[in-house]
């Protein structure tokens, strides 16, 4: 199923799954434009371009991942209401087919770090560690968002809204130490703690070697968060699996 998913994304287009390359690229490029060039976002880091595709394809993998397992239920209401089957393989589904299009953004950004000069150290043996924790966090968030939108179909319209407000506030296009000098010590102290800002860090640190202050308490935090997301997330989706595909 994530494989067939993958490869039917883009069927109807010219260039096909050409676009799973060309859609980041082509964000990249305009967040680039607009961060990296008219607001200055860029000072401080030398490598940005590398340092805000990370944060794009790793938000990205996120973002979809839920959206996409939020509708995993709902989207698959003959098959659930047809086919016995744990309904938790529906949001597994989901989120090993977001890992597919991953992989062709994680070559892109190996590739931007050989251009841009970065090169590939060994931390680059930490990054199945880093995708795994990722992919927890990614598929406890799902399964909490599938059976919420399975009672409430809002959920999905909401969701949008919800990552265009958490684009800005996880540090995808400006490190969030930088609320640290230029806002309210309290605001910064809040952002902190999203586990989404240590992961990409995590991921910054696999392929730009500079996790922006990044620490050994950092990426507890964004293990143990994780951790808990999966254990709560199956809880609450299997306690309302006999519901599931009811009208």
């Amino acid at each position: 199923m994530p494989a067939e998913t993958f490869r039917s994304r883009h069927q109807n287009t010219v260039l096909g799954n050409v676009w799973n390359l060309l859609n980041p690229l082509l964000t990249a490029a305009v967040y680039y434009l607009i961060f990296g060039v008219i607001l200055s976002a860029s000072r401080g880091i030398e490598n940005y371009i590398l340092w805000l595709v990370i944060g794009l394809f790793a938000f990205r993998l996120t973002q979809a991942s839920i959206m996409q397992g939020a509708r995993s239920i709902t989207d698959r209401q003959g098959l659930v209401r047809s086919l016995k089957f744990p309904r938790v393989l529906l949001p597994v589904a989901t989120t090993v087919g977001e890992l597919l299009t991953f992989a062709f953004e994680l070559v892109i950004l190996l590739l931007i770090a050989v251009v841009t000069g970065e090169g590939i150290s060994w931390k680059i043996v930490v990054l199945p560690a880093v995708i795994i924790v990722h992919t927890v966090f990614n598929f406890g968030c799902a399964l909490i968002a599938a059976r919420l939108n399975d009672s409430y179909r809002d959920v999905q319209q909401f969701l949008p809204f919800l990552f265009q407000i958490l684009r800005y506030l996880s540090g995808v296009m400006v490190p969030v130490a930088l609320f640290a000098d230029r806002g309210p010590r309290l605001i910064y102290n809040i952002l902190s703690w999203n586990p989404l800002v240590q992961i990409l860090d995590m991921y910054r640190w696999v392929l730009l070697g500079d996790g922006f202050g990044l620490t050994t308490f950092d990426v507890a935090h964004a293990v143990v968060v994780s951790i808990v997301l999966i254990g709560v997330g199956l809880k609450f989706f299997i306690n309302a699996e006999h519901r599931y595909g009811r009208p």
